[in-house]
């Protein structure tokens, strides 16, 4: 399934195959599963921003919510799309 994928993309699709065959990122992998467990991330998609996380699909209005939690300035009204 991937091999076709990243041979549409352009990319080394041998030498992709061989990392596979290889699990050359296999630890790399875990590590990031690992922080992103710790992290509190259990769905796709997961934003996190300072600490916290907003997890699913959300409305504009929590996004704003998640990033003033994480100390973000707001921007004029005129520049955020509604």
């Amino acid at each position: 399934m991937l091999l076709p994928i990243a041979a549409t993309l352009g990319l080394d699709v041998e030498d992709l195959r061989t990392a596979l065959d290889e699990r050359r990122y296999r630890g790399r992998v875990l590590e990031q599963f690992e922080e992103a467990h710790n992290m509190g991330v259990t769905a796709v998609p997961t934003f996190v921003a300072g600490g916290y996380a907003l997890v699913g699909a959300h409305p504009l209005e929590n996004f704003r919510k998640l990033l003033a939690a994480a100390g973000a300035e707001p921007k004029a009204a005129e520049e955020v799309p509604s």
